[in-house]
């Protein structure tokens, strides 16, 4: 009888252990697509035009520069598809599909008509 309580807590603290292991092993892949979703690539000024200017920290965080006006927004990166949120009502939210090849990114609108914008990082 001692045996097969014996038996009983080992395959329980198998499953504990199996169930333990699972989850960090799905917190390490949550931890590494962060990783992944914070392009260093991005990060920087980037340049659309004469008067717009984009800004990606890394982290999420950005602003848009219109002439003397600026647009705090959010960002989120799966992928090779960028989300863009204004903090500001007053600017339009969009996602794209983003390429950087050196200093050029190339957004492709995933909204209905809203084009393709090139950029051109600052140094």
């Amino acid at each position: 009888m001692k045996l097969t309580n014996f038996k009983s807590v080992c395959v329980l603290a198998l499953v504990v252990l199996f169930f333990a292991f699972s989850c960090g092993c799905r917190n390490n892949q949550d931890i590494s697509s962060q990783i992944e979703v914070t392009s260093d690539e991005l990060i920087g000024i980037w340049k659309l035009d004469s008067v717009t200017k984009y800004t990606f920290d890394g982290r999420g965080n950005g602003k848009m520069a219109v002439s003397d006006s600026e647009y705090e927004f959010n960002y989120t990166i799966n992928n090779d598809e960028i989300k863009i949120d204004f903090v500001s009502e007053s600017a339009q939210d969009s996602t794209y599909e983003f390429i950087i090849d050196e200093n050029k990114l190339t957004l492709l609108s995933k909204d209905k008509n809203k084009g393709t914008f090139e950029l051109t990082k600052e140094n």
